[in-house]
């Protein structure tokens, strides 16, 4: 049976509501506060690293408190004209940093920026140690603080590369000493290190198995939140949310957006005969063929009872009707649990304007046109003479 138009002697001006249209529960598109939502995930982060940042300017400050007065007590020592060209060095890079900062918190690869300036601390470290007494410098005692940094919200790969950089520092300092060396002092200085470094890498192992598992309950709460559990299709929230999205963009960019309202005919009839557990099992076998039939782009949506839908992005009307008979023909041949056939109602951006509502109002009429007419059929809106608003069928 080839496509149909829908006959306006069969369906006048009846309302939504006049097929039990108003039984369906409110359409909201709205998400449920406790699925993952990416701005709010954004801002946690957001905050999370500029506390990061705060905390290691913090750091800076407290440290070059510490070393600045180290030099007043110990001006007498060499280099320590050089040792403050150092510390103002680095406070001007803080006083930098201090002013980017909200430019590096909301950078794509912050991580990787935050774990550059850890590594430069050490650097700094070393090259403060080098030009004071080497391995043997009080100083060297400030080189656990970056790597306890390392631990506060890093990753894997920051932390070893990171952590590794700090240890190549030290071993450095033991290689360059010129003075009396301290063999288990050094020795104490070094597992020191190595025990903050195991403690950096095993926080970040932990932080990503959380990660992980958040990552995977959140996937599963928002699968919950927006699929139908029988038929395994969008849930009617979800669906509305994305049929909403799709056309915003047609208008945006121009393009044709198709909807098939797809009802299972005589579905109480099945539900009676056969039990509701056949009717469950004729709504996933619907559902699947449905999900297989449909493109990637296609969206496949259960709104309310024994009716789905399909929403078919940059499809126009000819083509949508074409795919609604394929779907009928589909599923009347298939070998289905029990003998049925659908009927289709099909409407297509490209006649109904610029409103989402009006859009499934008339795939909606189509639909019950089709029933009202032997069922089994696909009834197209043409939209054709439509000043009338939605009673406007040809």
């Amino acid at each position: 049976m080839s496509p149909t138009k829908v006959d306006p002697s069969q369906l006048q001006t009846q309302s939504m509501s006049d097929k039990g249209l108003s039984s369906r529960a409110p359409v909201t598109t709205s998400s449920p506060s406790w699925t993952n939502d990416p701005h709010r995930e954004s801002q946690r982060l957001d905050r999370f690293w500029m506390g990061m940042l705060y905390a290691a300017l913090c750091g800076y400050g407290a440290g070059a408190v510490t070393i600045l007065s180290y030099i007043w007590l110990t001006w007498l020592q060499a280099n320590r004209l050089a040792m403050l060209l150092v510390i103002a060095a680095a406070l001007a890079s803080c006083v930098t940093v201090f002013i980017l900062r909200y430019r590096l918190v909301q950078a794509s690869r912050r991580q990787a920026i935050f774990a550059c300036l850890d590594a430069a601390t050490f650097v700094l470290i070393v090259l403060l140690c080098v030009l004071d007494s080497g391995i043997n410098s009080p100083m060297t005692y400030l080189y656990i603080l970056p790597m306890l940094y390392l631990g506060i919200g890093f990753s894997m790969r920051p932390v070893l590369v990171t952590g590794f950089i700090g240890l190549a520092g030290c071993v450095l300092l033991i290689a360059l000493n010129q003075g009396p060396v301290y063999g288990p002092t050094n020795m104490l200085q070094l597992m020191t290190l190595c025990v903050g470094w195991l403690l950096a890498i095993l926080g970040a192992l932990n932080r990503d198995r959380q990660a992980e598992v958040l990552d995977k309950m959140r996937a599963g709460l928002e699968r919950l939140a927006t699929t139908d559990e029988l038929t395994g299709c969008l849930n009617q929230r979800a669906f509305m949310a994305a049929a909403s999205l799709e056309h915003e963009r047609a208008l945006r960019y121009g393009h044709t957006m198709a909807l098939l309202m797809i009802d299972i005919d005589y579905f109480k009839q099945i539900n009676d005969e056969h039990g509701h557990m056949m009717g469950d099992a004729v709504l996933q076998y619907i559902g699947a063929t449905l999900r297989q039939t449909a493109r990637k782009a296609d969206v496949v949506g259960r709104p309310g009872g024994d009716e789905l839908a399909l929403l078919a992005p940059e499809t126009g009307l000819a083509d949508a009707s074409t795919l609604a008979e394929r779907i009928r023909e589909q599923i009347k041949s298939k070998k289905s649990p029990v003998p049925m056939t659908l009927s289709i109602g099909v409407c297509a951006t490209d006649t109904t304007g610029e409103d989402i509502k009006t859009l499934f109002q008339r795939a909606d009429r189509a639909l019950y046109a089709a029933k009202r007419g032997g069922r089994d059929q696909v009834m197209v809106f043409d939209g054709r003479n439509d000043s009338a608003g939605v009673s406007g069928l040809v």
